[in-house]
């Protein structure tokens, strides 16, 4: 549960580019870069290198380029404290050489061939990928407080169940949902799973935290914030994929179910790591420190316990945690865009007509505040997001519906599938989530989507396919 206009996406970090005149450098790697001008100097004695205000270190290489009037030069990247990857900025530091020409005492400051480098520094996460799937192939998802179940609920299980095929849904509740349309599709997918609410501390009390408020909390726990405890819970007793209402699978996990945790870091003021798409091992021990993090909690707060802590937490056991999305990608406008297990916020730039190229990196996408109101989700409305996913989904179904576990107990899954689907069409259009355009459609649906079937063909037929 991160700030509502933050959202989270996938993609693995690495040093490059991240907008016009800044470069990512990894604690601990080295950076190579042309600086110059030389002004004819071809033989350089000894260069070191500046990274701002920070003592200078010599080189670890360089080479003349005469052609170029330049000097390529190999700088180790220096070290760096955590806590300076917590403020609202992430650190950076502009970097140039000093060199001593050969047979002389003359030296010369140079910056990179393009002007000022800046370079912004990434921290090392180095969680170890594992030589096979340490995470069950389960998913959850939790809803708290007995509202409504929002129709992109059915939308994000459904896309899991045919993209993932993991052998069990389960929806976790502290109430049964009341009726509704959208219900009875979740149920198509998932197993409903009620916990009781235990009871809560009274305030400077030392009884065990609860899904219903930490140790010791002063402040009453919105819905949220019980979620972010509750499906912690989860992923440490049964291990597996924790997926938002809001979140959706846009292509196989792969090797991310190799690692024993992952986040997907986001920057919207500040450094994140997003809790709307988690993957745990059973009993990670990171899933542990979160967890545990919230004893000493007050229960203040937006999403500082929920994504910021965790970015903390992260950095203090660069090990126990695989970071996606970090860096943040770009377009080469230097605007942010999706990343394969990510975040789409309001200032990631996907347009109309090029949905398929912005979700072409995305594993799953988590869009915060898209159960929020029409007014809130006006751009995602018009652009046709919803639609997409779900046709994204039925292009890329890998699985026939009778052999998807959700729908395993149905006596006709094909059925089962076409009636949600159809749900789904109707119900997004009459809330305002517009088609997509010709070349946000897929080319064509995977040959096991059920076409044929009546439900089916009115869905796609509604959608111009």
């Amino acid at each position: 549960m991160c700030a509502a206009v933050s959202a989270a996406l996938l993609l693995l970090g690495s040093a490059g580019v991240a907008s016009a005149g800044v470069v990512h450098a990894r604690l601990g790697d080295s950076l190579t870069e042309l600086f110059g001008p030389l002004r004819g100097a071809t033989v350089v004695s000894k260069v070191l290198c500046h990274f701002g205000t920070r003592p200078p270190a010599r080189a670890t290489s360089w080479a003349v380029s005469p052609l170029l009037d330049a000097l390529n030069a190999t700088c180790d990247v220096p070290r760096l404290r955590p806590e300076e990857f917590w403020a609202n900025t992430p650190p950076r530091a502009s970097l140039s050489l000093s060199l001593k020409r050969e047979g002389g005492a003359e030296r010369s400051r140079l910056d990179g061939r393009g002007g000022i480098l800046q370079v912004e520094f990434l921290f090392p996460f180095n969680a170890t990928l594992q030589a096979r799937a340490v995470v069950p192939n389960l998913v959850h998802a939790v809803h708290i407080g007995g509202s409504k179940l929002p129709t992109v609920a059915c939308l994000s299980l459904l896309t899991a169940a045919v993209l993932w095929n993991p052998t069990a849904l389960v929806l976790h509740v502290d109430k049964v949902p009341p009726s509704s349309a959208s219900l009875e599709c979740v149920r198509k997918f998932a197993t409903l799973e009620v916990h009781r609410a235990r009871a809560a501390p009274a305030p400077g009390g030392r009884t065990s935290a609860s899904a219903s408020r930490p140790r010791g909390s002063f402040v009453p726990l919105r819905p949220e914030h019980m979620s972010d405890i509750l499906r912690l819970e989860i992923l440490i007793k049964r291990g597996g994929v924790y997926l938002d209402a809001d979140a959706f699978a846009v292509q196989p996990l792969g090797k991310l179910r190799r690692y024993e945790f992952s986040m997907g870091f986001e920057r919207s003021g500040q450094s994140k790591l997003n809790n709307g798409l988690m993957l745990s091992a059973s009993g990670a021990p990171f899933a542990k420190l979160l967890r545990a993090s919230y004893n000493s909690w007050s229960g203040g707060g937006w999403d500082e316990q929920s994504c910021v802590v965790p970015f903390k937490l992260a950095t203090q056991q660069p090990s126990s945690v695989h970071v996606e999305n970090y860096p943040e990608p770009r377009w080469p406008t230097g605007r942010k865009r999706p990343g394969p297990f990510g975040v789409s916020s309001y200032n990631t730039v996907i347009l109309r007509g090029h949905m398929r190229e912005a979700y072409g990196p995305v594993i799953a996408a988590h869009l915060p505040a898209f159960t929020h109101s029409p007014a809130f989700n006006k751009r995602r409305l018009a652009r046709g997001d919803a639609h997409f996913i779900l046709l994204n989904a039925l292009s890329r179904m890998a699985v026939a519906p009778s052999r998807l576990h959700a729908l395993a107990g149905h006596p006709s899954p094909g059925g089962e599938l076409c009636d949600a689907v159809l749900f789904l069409t109707k119900e997004l259009l009459r809330t305002g989530h517009l088609a997509p355009v010709r070349e946000d459609l897929p080319a064509q649906l995977s040959p096991l989507f059920p076409a044929d079937l009546p439900d089916c063909a009115n869905a796609t037929a509604l959608l111009g396919l």
